[in-house]
């Protein structure tokens, strides 16, 4: 298994390569990644989201958890970021007051076969999945045509 922060240097690289501009990114435990708060919270610390890597693309924002394993919580709190409007002034000033045409929400784990078939059945929870391998390639195993356009 390649670590968490593999992942999300690999993404990183893949996403400059492809001219996405980063808006935000976290490194495991580092703190520095952007808080998105919840709209109608007066404690802090309730509800907070820091995406792993966020960046933008002619109008198109991406917004990233990573892991080094399948984890359906993070599935689970992208699938309620991209339904629910709770967190609509957090995304807003994330994408300096103005939002994309579309923010597509999605998974970055490793490319080992369990994890990713653990993976494949939560896929209506998220836009896309995207697979990292130990020699840091990454691979796409469900994105939209619309994100794929932004690759090529």
């Amino acid at each position: 298994m390649i670590s968490e922060e593999i992942i999300t240097a690999s993404v990183l690289d893949w996403l400059k390569k492809h001219e996405w501009s980063i808006i935000s990114y976290d490194f495991p435990q580092s703190g520095t990644g952007y808080i998105i708060h919840p709209d109608y919270s007066n404690n802090k610390n309730k509800g907070l989201i820091i995406p792993d890597i966020v960046a933008l693309k002619r109008n198109i924002g991406i917004l990233f958890e990573n892991k080094d394993r399948f984890y359906l919580p993070d599935f689970k709190k992208l699938k309620y970021l991209k339904s629910t409007r709770d967190y609509d002034q957090g995304l807003l000033k994330l994408f300096r007051y103005k939002l994309p045409e579309t923010i597509f929400f999605g998974v970055a784990i490793t490319n080992h076969d369990r994890q990713v078939k653990k993976a494949i059945p939560y896929l209506d929870l998220i836009d896309f999945l995207v697979t990292v391998s130990p020699n840091r390639e990454v691979n796409y195993i469900h994105l939209p045509q619309k994100l794929k356009e932004l690759f090529m």
